[in-house]
């Protein structure tokens, strides 16, 4: 979700909005925003003091908004209370009885294991005076320096390896959602839908014949959500494959429907967001999908360079079998 645009209305916002006479009509045109560029979140901090502070025509209003969104328009509505939930008003406690959440503050031991690696890198970092000249930094420099990671490197375990595989999943995950928005963008045109399902037998009886390898937007879908393309060539590979099937079957002399016209317009407007990306995003894909393919090879070494910089020893190949699924470990 970190992607996606956040729309805030809170007390500040919707007192100052500078196209508003008033907060319920700031209110109403921020809400409208969100829909209007979703996906999005609509975030509402505060709201027990929200609805406590205003007027009750603006408690009325957010009811309305909230009850009659619609469930197939993808907005992530998000509020926040230092209120209890028991003790809040009927008409929150009614909006939000199904997705309601106590979150409370970390324990010691949970946010020194967030922070382990920032001070694992901290002490293994090599210290460098700042000047040559200056004798005082040089001297408490050399005092101050830890000692070399190659003494201080432990064996690493399997949680150290289940961390590089979350790592590396994070950015696979991302990078799959950039994917999403783009598939999720092609699928809301209409003039995309012959292309959305597999084509009938009783379309085109002799489909299958001409065509050996078949593809839809759904199959796309299907083959994203199972997490198939993790390279930005691969996905654009399906279009591609997508848009030589229209045009090895639909003859140019007989197109009553424009089907060539807008298979041309989706392979076009799917390279044009594809290559669009972070192109640093795109290479660490295609940086994960190498290591990836070299430990089915039997090699780990790109992993055990990972490990290394993290003040660890090379571990067992099998310990790659679980984290990684590979069958070749």
């Amino acid at each position: 979700l970190e992607d996606l645009p956040v729309i805030t209305a809170d007390i500040s916002t919707l007192s100052a909005h500078s196209n508003a006479r008033n907060p319920e009509e700031a209110f109403v045109r921020l809400f409208s925003e969100a829909c209007r560029r979703a996906p999005s979140i609509f975030y509402v901090p505060h709201v027990d003091d929200l609805t406590r502070c205003c007027s009750t025509r603006l408690s009325v209003i957010l009811e309305s908004c909230f009850t009659d969104l619609s469930p197939s328009l993808p907005v992530l509505v998000l509020a926040s209370s230092d209120t209890p939930f028991a003790k809040l008003g009927g008409v929150l406690r009614g909006l939000f009885t199904f997705g309601a959440h106590l979150l409370s503050a970390p324990a010691r031991h949970y946010r020194e294991q967030f922070f382990a690696p920032l001070r694992e890198a901290v002490l293994l970092a090599p210290l460098r005076p700042s000047s040559e000249s200056d004798s005082v930094s040089v001297e408490c420099t050399e005092v101050l320096r830890p000692v070399r990671a190659s003494s201080r490197r432990r064996p690493a375990t399997r949680q150290d390896v289940e961390q590089i595989a979350r790592d590396e999943e994070h950015v696979l995950r991302k990078f799959r959602m950039k994917l999403r928005t783009i598939l999720d963008t092609i699928m809301r045109q209409a003039r995309f839908r012959p292309f959305q399902r597999p084509v009938h037998p009783e379309e085109a009886p002799d489909y299958a014949e001409i065509i050996s390898n078949p593809i839809c937007l759904e199959d796309i879908q299907y083959r994203l959500d199972r997490g198939e393309y993790r390279s930005r060539e691969q996905f654009l590979d399906a279009f591609r494959l997508l848009h030589a099937n229209c045009v090895e079957y639909t003859p140019l002399s007989n197109d009553p429907k424009g089907l060539l016209h807008r298979v041309h317009s989706l392979l076009d407007l799917v390279e044009h967001h594809a290559y669009k990306l972070s192109s640093s995003l795109c290479d660490l894909c295609d940086t994960i999908n190498k290591r990836r393919e070299a430990l089915e090879q039997g090699d780990m070494s790109a992993y055990a360079a990972i490990l290394e910089s993290r003040g660890k020893t090379s571990p067992p190949l099998q310990y790659f079998r679980g984290p990684f699924s590979i069958s070749g470990v």
